[in-house]
């Protein structure tokens, strides 16, 4: 014999999907994606004296959130970066060793000179009113070369503080980011010790 319908249950379980869905939607609602798109301001100079080196880009980050924002509400939204940071960071370091006079080395195989840049952290933060916030922005990455059987690693930090009186549009979210990720790329990107290292010189003694 079937087994009679149970509007009471099959309501039950109706209610509890939709429950489901609301808090799903409710921690999307407001959340923004941060395209990593860093822009480095090196200086072009021949240090690498066009030595090979294979440069490899890590994402050692736990997630791709990056923090949280307020909206209008008072609530707080996620930050988090969207599309490929490892191929930005990648693009934007070939192009600071090609400037710096090394050549780039299509394979790990091709050279015994390697330079692996880690993204350890990109963070934000944000207090105060939504329409007057202050926002913090670090960024921390790590370069770990290594030559033969020597290694050199330096870690390289950064944290920085914006007060405009404007509202946290994404459009600004992802300018401060992405100035703050610019700059330390840029200091990794300058270090005459990594470089020199790099190019064939003695690891600087720590």
């Amino acid at each position: 014999m079937a087994k009679p319908f149970r509007p009471v249950r099959a309501l039950a379980a109706t209610a509890a999907a939709l429950a489901i869905a609301f808090v799903v939607a409710a921690c999307t609602v407001g959340s923004q994606g941060v395209v990593i798109a860093p822009k480095l301001s090196n200086d072009a100079r021949d240090i690498g004296r066009n030595r090979s080196v294979h440069l490899t880009v890590v994402d050692a980050r736990p997630s791709a959130l990056i923090g949280y924002r307020k909206t209008e509400t008072g609530d707080q939204a996620r930050v988090e970066s969207t599309g490929n940071p490892v191929a930005a960071v990648q693009s934007a370091m070939e192009v600071a060793l090609e400037d710096k006079g090394f050549s780039l080395a299509q394979s790990a195989r091709d050279t015994d000179n390697h330079l692996t840049v880690e993204i350890r952290e990109i963070g934000y933060e944000a207090s105060g009113k939504y329409v007057a916030p202050s926002v913090t922005t670090r960024a921390v990455f790590k370069a770990i070369a290594r030559r033969g059987g020597t290694t050199f690693e330096q870690t390289y930090r950064l944290e920085k503080q914006d007060r405009e009186a404007l509202p946290l549009t994404s459009e600004r979210n992802a300018r401060l980011i992405n100035e703050t990720v610019s700059e330390v790329l840029t200091m990794l990107a300058d270090d005459i010790e990594l470089l020199g290292f790099l190019a064939g010189d003695p690891a600087p003694q720590r």
